[in-house]
């Protein structure tokens, strides 16, 4: 039992191998990064986000859909979001989006792969909910050239988002689309953006359902 056993698992290694299944944990991390180095700046951003000794405002704790909150609650998001604290949570992350097309998190795997923290998924979403209240702000501010640009970052972000982590990817770019669409409808609903833009906006969002 057992040399038939040791025959089945040197058959089984040997199959994913030649399905590109990685079967140790050197050819996980090298799957896993995609032939693209971790970004330095950006696992210092995932981790200042994760480190919970660091006190989170309540305007960090509130970057969501504007729609959900009460005025009361708006006036809060708008200070942080126009404040100093934004620029140290979010620190230099446009300019990352901007020129890198992966943004990877140095990973550190645990020794139950099942237990491996994956904190740059959360920062995904919350850098995403970021842009986007941005972009609100700024069609309230009737600045439409301003909204336009942060909706070509998160529209980058998500791709970063889609092409770095595989299936994980995969499925935070799904909940990173959600945010995404309601950003197309506050776009297009506010009656700002030029025929340019709105051919602009269209085209990025042509083929979206096959992504």
């Amino acid at each position: 039992v057992y040399y038939y056993t040791q025959a089945e698992i040197k058959a089984e290694m040997l199959m994913f191998r030649s399905a590109g299944i990685p079967t140790n944990r050197a050819e996980l991390t090298a799957l896993f990064y995609h032939n693209a180095q971790p970004n330095a700046r950006f696992s210092a951003l995932v981790d200042r986000s994760h480190d919970y000794q660091i006190e989170k405002g309540e305007g960090y704790q509130l970057l969501g859909d504007f729609r959900d909150l009460p005025e009361s609650k708006r006036v809060v998001l708008r200070d942080y979001l126009d404040g100093k604290a934004l620029q140290q949570d979010f620190a230099g992350l446009e300019e990352l989006i901007s020129s890198n097309p992966l943004l990877k998190y140095r990973i550190v795997l645990d020794p139950d792969i099942a237990m491996t923290s994956l904190p740059h998924v959360g920062f995904y979403r919350k850098s995403m909910w970021y842009l986007i209240a941005r972009l609100v702000l700024a069609l309230e501010q009737k600045n439409p050239a301003e909204a336009m640009r942060l909706f070509r970052l998160a529209d980058r972000l998500q791709e970063s988002a889609l092409n770095s982590d595989f299936i994980i990817g995969s499925l935070v770019a799904c909940s990173m689309e959600a945010i995404s669409a309601d950003a197309v409808g506050n776009l297009v609903g506010s009656g700002q953006l030029s025929a340019e833009q709105l051919t602009e906006l269209e085209s990025r969002n042509r083929g979206r359902s096959e992504k």
